[in-house]
């Protein structure tokens, strides 16, 4: 067989017959086919066995007839049945193995870009493509400042964000929910709750009034979340409000159905906090230590688990242990008032760990935004809730920065 010098044969289309059992699914990728063959001609031919029978090539076969060509060129290759099967399969199988260099793909399709190549006929969408040529030197915990001018964003105000969406609201509503997820079931929840007494949300007398609030949105992201998929709530205690945050919200979970996963703890590396520590312990009458780490309060709607992407597989192999070391983000701790902001990092990992491709991603409290930032990072769609006009502002800033994409808000009105 090594011998056989393999030869190259016009052959008229209608006399290829497609492996009517074939179980490789390509409509979709037949128009991106059929671009690359009218930009760069029909240089990878069809593999074909003695009767004719299409054994690899089969989008290409598609794309020819979309394109209106009456022949292509074929390499006739002598198998018996079980071989043609065989192969077909491993054809395509051995082509998902391997994977990109991304910063050397982005370099070479600049490069192209440059060259004047139509960067669009090399297969990639236009998201992937605006997503492959993103400024990956830019920091992705960067945030804008919240102005001191009136916010442009009001209540009730809708943006969409390319993929994604945002509404100016309150997700103890459930029905205002559903007008942001459009009324459609979400695959994740990642939410990260205000604290009791945290500055830009403190406007709970009580701590049990903080807990029934709490409750109606875990409620309305239950009702939401797709049965199985899981929901991440990033949540930590703290010695100033004397309250057991993480085993109140753990049984907020558990009364509203859900099934407890896991608890994956973030150990913050390199907070620091607005009085020295030694401060903080000669303040107090008692031991107060500081804060250095964050409770991931993992919890399952009831249901078959998600599977995860062979990208999200790769990723998540190299985070096997249930303490997450993420450096924290320092710099925004005049703003909200805590030590350390959530990097985009904690969310990113929770998408890659509970959900597969495409998936919806729920952020009930958006706050600066990052949920959105991680789930652009991993092509999946968020909806974002926020209930601060001036944060919703944040937000679209942060998402146009990171992305050189514009925000439209759906009544109209433009940044």
């Amino acid at each position: 067989m090594a011998d056989i010098m393999l030869q190259i044969q016009e052959i008229e289309l209608a006399r290829l017959r497609p492996w009517e059992d074939n179980p490789r699914r390509n409509d979709h990728a037949v128009d991106a086919v059929a671009e690359s063959i009218r930009s760069f001609g029909f240089n990878v031919p069809i593999l074909c066995d003695q009767n004719l029978t299409i054994v690899a090539g089969h989008t290409r076969w598609k794309a020819a007839q979309k394109l209106g060509m009456t022949t292509v060129p074929v390499i006739v290759v002598e198998m018996n049945d079980a071989q043609r099967r065989a192969f077909s399969i491993a054809d395509n199988k051995t082509a998902e193995i391997a994977d990109w260099d991304f910063p050397k793909l982005r370099d070479i399709l600049e490069e192209l870009r440059s060259e004047d190549i139509d960067i669009k006929s090399l297969g990639f969408s236009d998201e992937e493509l605006r997503r492959l040529l993103l400024d990956k030197t830019a920091d992705e915990d960067a945030v804008p400042e919240v102005s001191d001018t009136p916010p442009v964003t009001q209540p009730g105000d809708l943006y969409v964000l390319g993929n994604h969406r945002l509404l100016c609201g309150d997700s103890r509503d459930r029905d205002v929910l559903m007008l942001l997820t459009e009324g459609g079931p979400v695959d994740h929840v990642f939410g990260g709750p205000p604290y009791f007494n945290q500055r830009a949300y403190s406007h709970w007398d009580e701590y049990q009034a903080y807990l029934s609030d709490m409750r109606k949105v875990i409620e309305n992201c239950g009702q939401l979340l797709n049965d199985g998929s899981v929901c991440v709530w990033n949540i930590a205690n703290g010695s100033s409000t004397h309250h057991d945050h993480v085993s109140h919200h753990s049984r907020l979970f558990e009364e509203t159905g859900f099934r407890y996963l896991d608890t994956i703890i973030w150990e913050k590396t390199g907070a620091n906090y607005a009085i020295p520590r030694n401060a903080h312990i000669l303040r107090n009458a008692c031991y107060y230590p500081a804060l250095e780490w964050e409770s991931l309060l993992v919890y399952q709607k009831p249901g078959p688990m998600p599977r995860m992407t062979p990208e999200g597989q790769e990723y998540m192999s190299s985070y096997q242990s249930d303490v997450w070391e993420i450096p924290a983000v320092t710099h925004q701790l005049e703003h909200f008032g805590h030590p350390a902001v959530c990097p985009v990092e904690i969310p990113y990992r929770s998408i890659q760990a509970y959900t597969g491709g495409g998936a919806s991603i729920l952020e009930p409290f958006g706050g600066s935004g990052t949920t959105l930032i991680a789930a652009e990072k991993s092509a999946r769609r968020a909806y974002v809730m926020e209930i601060s006009p001036a944060y919703c502002d944040v937000i679209v800033k942060r998402w146009e920065a990171a992305t050189g994409g514009k925000a439209v808000r759906v009544a109209g009105a433009k940044w």
